[in-house]
């Protein structure tokens, strides 16, 4: 991991960073991979009298074994307003992928009958989110409280689901048999 952080007086704080995690796997039902999830980022904020806006971008690679996949990068962007004291308002928008996990691609293994199978072809899920939200302080006497309402909305395209499913193998196959396998969802 290296960062770097830079404040430009109490205005703006900046930082940029790069980071990645090198892994091996070494497992009876997953197999033996090795793999690197390499990522580049900056994050900003900027803070003026009742005002903070704070926003970033990512981009992030996943290689396994000699697969290299890179997906667009996400980001981010917030304001919280204080509109009197003690009351503020704030929006947020972000967007975020997930690459599928080693065992929702891999993993082969029978649990009393019922197969678990592998999905290698999986896709990578995507969304993003909105939120908007009000929050008020107060104090009462000694103790201090607040209360937070906020509306939000959520979207993801190929959401990765472990789902349930039935197979007709041939003879001398089992026959029909019940299975679970991670797939995609369209959109959730």
């Amino acid at each position: 991991d290296y960062q770097f952080r830079h404040d430009f007086g109490s205005l703006v704080k900046l930082s940029i960073g790069a980071t990645n995690n090198h892994f091996w796997v070494f497992d009876n039902t997953l197999g033996e991979h090795q793999g690197d999830q390499p990522a580049l980022y900056a994050m900003a904020e900027l803070n003026w009298k009742w005002l903070t806006i704070n926003g970033g971008l990512r981009g992030e690679g996943f290689r396994l074994d000699r697969e290299i996949k890179f997906d667009k990068p996400v980001g981010r962007l917030g304001a919280n307003f204080q509109i009197r004291k003690y009351n503020y308002i704030r929006a947020n928008w972000s967007s975020a992928f997930r690459f599928p996990s080693i065992a929702e691609r891999f993993v082969e293994y029978n649990l009393s009958g019922i197969r678990i199978l592998p999905n290698p072809d999986i896709k990578p899920e995507s969304g993003w989110t909105a939120e908007l939200g009000y929050k008020r302080s107060f104090q009462i006497g000694k103790f201090l409280g607040y209360y937070d309402l906020v509306t939000f909305w959520q979207e993801y395209q190929n959401m990765i689901e472990f789902t349930f499913g039935t197979r007709y193998e041939a003879p001398p196959g089992p026959g029909l048999y019940p299975f679970f396998q991670s797939q995609n969802v369209a959109r959730a």
